[in-house]
């Protein structure tokens, strides 16, 4: 309960143009198609708003991956480092890496350098395991995860078979504007990855610890621009492969595309109904957190504040996420509709082999963690 927001998915990050995090914090200036950032300068929170940061790397990716390990919610703890920035603590962890410097034997097992070797050439770890190699090395990981061979790409591409008739009428439903008696989805899930990679208020519900706005809230975008007009708005996800990325929403509310759809259709019943039904005490991922009904005593009332910031855009027409009247036989055939965006590689373990660390193996340094479910099956 102390990480802010939900994590996005690291499926098809190398497809942004735009910028990553819920936020954008990590940006593009050009926004070129196609580029992942490479063709322009990228803005990280390590500079001002606005300022390009010269040790960003060459892909948005490769700027995202420098700050989940600086972050002492998320990777980095209260003990490395303490009290020192982040290039310190990227510094060190690079050390312990390379095992030299102020790292030097914290790892008993350390066969990383014949790793680094493998993908560099040839040096020393002092030369080859810097912070800015690692990097570089989790973004070109990210960025091989491209799974976009789903049944809606080859209907598309002329097979009007790969689809059922409950999924051709939830795209239909889908692509349809509101006024015309759609979703009006593509308002914001447009283009080949189904985001404008643009942020919108959506007054999903706003539940954690928040981002430091008082209250345990989280005003999304403005934190990044300064702009009270960007208050609660967040990045549009991709949904490509969503059927198999849940929870969704910022904040990780929501647990299935049922319950998205209904706040699409009606988000003041829906946020009433998650906190009517035990609030964030009622999701897995705090089924056993101590104190579960006293954390967050400001939840309601953030997510009131959220849905007044939506009517108010709706109102003045500024809002692409007018309000819908889909039946809930419609909202059915679009969740069919979206789970024709999933590559089934991503449900297979044998095909996402590549990209799943040996289990047999403890890895370079002996600290390789292998996932399991609750049967002890590995993930």
């Amino acid at each position: 309960p102390n990480v802010p927001r939900n994590s996005p998915t690291v499926f098809n990050a190398g497809l942004h143009d735009g910028g990553m995090f819920w936020d954008s914090r990590v940006e593009s200036f050009g926004k070129e198609p196609d580029a992942n950032g490479a063709r322009s300068d990228i803005r990280t929170p390590d500079v001002a708003p606005g300022t390009a940061d010269a040790g960003a790397g060459e892909f948005l990716p490769t700027a995202q991956a420098r700050f989940p390990v600086t972050s002492i919610a998320e990777m980095r703890g209260d003990v490395i480092e303490a009290g020192a920035g982040s290039d310190a603590v990227r510094t060190h962890l690079a050390a312990r890496i390379g095992g030299y410097g102020v790292g030097a034997d914290e790892l008993s097992t350390n066969t990383w350098l014949v790793e680094f070797r493998s993908a560099f050439g040839q040096g020393t770890a002092e030369q080859l395991i810097t912070f800015d190699r690692i990097a570089e090395a989790l973004a070109a990981y990210e960025r091989s995860m491209v799974f976009t061979n789903n049944r809606f790409r080859d209907y598309v591409s002329g097979n009007l078979t790969a689809l059922s008739a409950a999924e051709k009428r939830g795209a239909i439903l889908f692509f349809t504007e509101q006024a015309n008696g759609g979703g009006g989805c593509t308002n914001c899930h447009s283009g080949d990855a189904f985001t404008d990679e643009l942020h919108h208020t959506v007054a999903f519900v706003q539940f954690g610890p928040g981002k430091g706005d008082g209250n345990d809230d989280d005003f999304g975008r403005s934190r990044e621009t300064g702009d009270a007009a960007d208050q609660y708005r967040y990045r549009t996800p991709s949904l490509l492969n969503v059927e198999v990325t849940a929870p969704y929403g910022h904040a990780g509310a929501y647990q299935t595309l049922p319950q998205v759809l209904a706040h699409y259709n009606n988000p003041d019943g829906t946020v009433d109904n998650f906190f009517d039904q035990g609030g964030a005490c009622s999701l897995p991922q705090f089924a056993n957190v101590a104190g579960c009904a006293a954390l967050y005593p400001a939840s309601r009332d953030n997510s009131a504040a959220a849905l007044r910031k939506l009517q108010r855009e709706r109102n003045a027409g500024s809002s692409e996420f007018p309000a819908t009247n889909l039946n809930n036989n419609e909202r059915n055939d679009i969740v069919a509709f979206l789970t024709s965006l999933t590559d089934p590689c991503v449900r297979s373990r044998v095909c996402l082999t590549p990209w799943i660390a040996n289990p047999t193996d403890a890895g370079p340094d002996g600290q390789q963690l292998n996932a399991r479910d609750a049967s002890g099956n590995l993930l």
